[in-house]
């Protein structure tokens, strides 16, 4: 059993090996996590972004499995709303008539992830929600119905920094992806500024936990009667509750995308925010 307590990789030509391989490479911390729960780590890291996710495994839909799945401050949102799609990045927004499974399609097939040996399957990626009216996009459904609650039909958040709790081994995998757009060389700034990232949210973990007032999601119309899949309600402002999440990866020899633990299903809770990622 592997229990790292260091960064790997360990040093920037170590980091260069693993770029050759391609385009996403994972920066990981393993440290123990006897003390800390899943819920208690989102509290401390979900004040660092508008945006953030805490996802639970779930085997068969009755025991919980292995891996807890957390991540803040997504580098790519995308919003679907009446047919229009939004694109947010640090750089600013934009706007595209483009269908919104295209456009995660499009954003989901650039990166090359690479396989780093005994980490969870789901170490960087999109996580989001998927409303009802989002049928229309496969049916030619007829909109009856007034749009009392003020939601988009979907929103997908693409996150690089993960908390990956292993309730086997008590450990917590911090991870930082670096892109690298490609490029074989030159990237030791990208290497160190994942470093930081990770001693970033090392040290968050020991920040005590702030309380925080507890009420009724912020949307128009009654939110106990959400028009989303399985809404949270009662719990931190603008919080929504994201099911069915899998773990998609790309072989980077072959090109193609596989799922894996496709027996789990994944429930949690996250934040979404109304402005753009940082």
């Amino acid at each position: 059993m592997n229990t790292m307590q260091t960064v790997n990789p360990s040093s920037y030509t170590e980091f260069l090996e693993l770029a050759q391989q391609g385009t996403v490479v994972p920066v990981v911390k393993r440290v123990m996590a006897d003390l800390l729960t899943p819920v208690a780590a989102y509290l401390k890291i979900e004040r660092l972004s508008p945006f953030s996710f805490l996802l639970e495994s779930v085997e068969g839909g009755e025991k919980v499995a292995r891996h807890s799945f957390l991540g803040f401050d997504p580098h790519v949102v995308v919003r679907s709303r009446g047919g229009h799609v939004t694109i947010e990045t640090s750089g600013g927004k934009e706007e595209t008539d483009e269908p919104m499974l295209s456009v995660l399609r499009r954003l989901s097939g650039r990166p090359i992830p690479v396989r780093v040996p005994d980490l969870a399957p789901f170490v960087c990626g999109a996580v989001g929600y998927i409303g009802y009216d989002a049928v229309r996009w496969f049916e030619n459904i007829p909109e009856k119905n007034v749009a009392d609650i003020d939601l988009d039909d979907a929103v997908m958040m693409f996150f690089s920094r993960l908390l990956v709790f292993d309730h086997v081994r008590h450990q917590i995998d911090l991870i930082s992806n670096v892109f690298t757009e490609g490029k074989k060389s030159n990237l030791e700034a990208e290497y160190r500024r994942a470093v930081d990232d990770i001693e970033a949210m090392e040290a968050r973990l020991e920040d005590p936990i702030e309380p925080r007032q507890r009420h009724w999601c912020s949307v128009r119309g009654d939110p106990r009667n959400p028009s989303l899949v399985g809404t949270a309600v009662q719990l931190t402002p603008a919080i929504a509750t994201f099911y069915g999440a899998t773990a998609a990866r790309k072989n980077a020899s072959t090109g193609q995308h596989s799922t894996e633990n496709a027996d789990e299903t994944w429930t949690g809770t996250g934040c979404i925010g109304s402005e753009s990622p940082h």
